[in-house]
């Protein structure tokens, strides 16, 4: 039994990071409260941008967003069933995908990065983000493994006339591609299949 039907990116680190904040806010979401920042602000008007792929009037972003390239996929739930196991207690676990940018064909997406970072290749090549979302895509894209970019806007923090100190963009972007072995996938597909049952068996014990 669980709160959702599906596990997403949020969710597995939440899960691994802190099981008590994650009890608290899918076992009690009345009594959860949820704190965004300014710069997780910025970064979802720029993920709106790009969906809707039309000019903002805003000149920074609009800078960012021209160097962007585009994908026939934006902003797309994509939804896979991991199979774990084997018959007759095989098990599919539903995961969900949700890029930024993603090929039509699954082979390829970007995420768009905002802040001060600062971002580099090697934490690039790291990022569990990209690992979930390549061990997501593989389920429809094998044996080919999917490629992808990291694209980061770096930001800076401004005085607005209102004299509230914000993240602004810059306007330029740094490009990182990068890509994930066999391994990588089957050590994210391990991870998602233990957060699942983990989920689960919590999911079972709150009832209980």
């Amino acid at each position: 039994m669980h709160t959702r039907d599906y596990i997403s990116y949020s969710q597995l680190i939440m899960w691994e990071n802190s099981p008590a904040e994650f009890i608290q806010k899918y076992f009690h979401p009345d009594t959860y409260v949820q704190h965004t920042n300014r710069g997780q602000s910025l970064g979802k008007e720029v993920a709106d941008a790009l969906e809707k792929d039309e000019p903002t009037g805003k000149l920074e972003m609009d800078a960012v967003i021209a160097q962007i390239p585009k994908m026939g996929r934006r902003d797309e739930k994509i939804f896979v069933k991991l199979s774990v196991g084997k018959y007759p207690k095989r098990e599919f676990i539903p995961i969900l995908i949700k890029p930024d940018m993603c090929e039509v064909d699954y082979t390829r997406f970007i995420e768009v990065k905002t802040g001060s970072g600062p971002w580099n290749q090697k934490l690039v090549d790291e990022n569990d983000q990209i690992s979930f979302y390549t061990a997501g895509l593989y389920i429809k894209t094998k044996p080919i493994i999917p490629t992808s970019e990291l694209i980061w806007a770096p930001t800076e923090k401004r005085i607005d006339e209102d004299g509230v100190e914000r993240p602004h963009l810059i306007g330029n972007i740094k490009r990182f591609p990068t890509s994930r072995t066999f391994a990588d996938i089957l050590r994210m597909h391990a991870r998602m299949s233990k957060a699942w049952r983990e989920i689960g068996e919590a999911m079972e014990k709150e009832i209980i």
